[in-house]
């Protein structure tokens, strides 16, 4: 992989037990976008994802706007 985009997006449990190792990952491109007001997915989900995929030392770039659950 060379990097992530995850638009409106959350991070099951589930997932993080089949994540490659921390030294696959360390530097590796991710960024994360959310709406402020999106009302399918809140934005606290991508916080949340922000906060755990922290731990693998990404090169992790959270950007909220403020918009509903779409993309422009």
């Amino acid at each position: 992989i060379a990097g992530v985009v995850a638009m409106s997006g959350r991070l099951l449990p589930e997932a993080l037990p089949l994540a490659a190792p921390v030294a696959s990952l360390r530097g590796k491109p991710a960024l994360l976008v959310h709406g402020t007001e999106d009302t399918v997915l809140p934005v606290t989900d991508s916080r949340a994802a922000f906060e755990k995929l922290s731990a693998f030392e990404l090169s992790l770039t959270l950007n909220e706007f403020p918009m509903g659950h779409h993309v422009s």
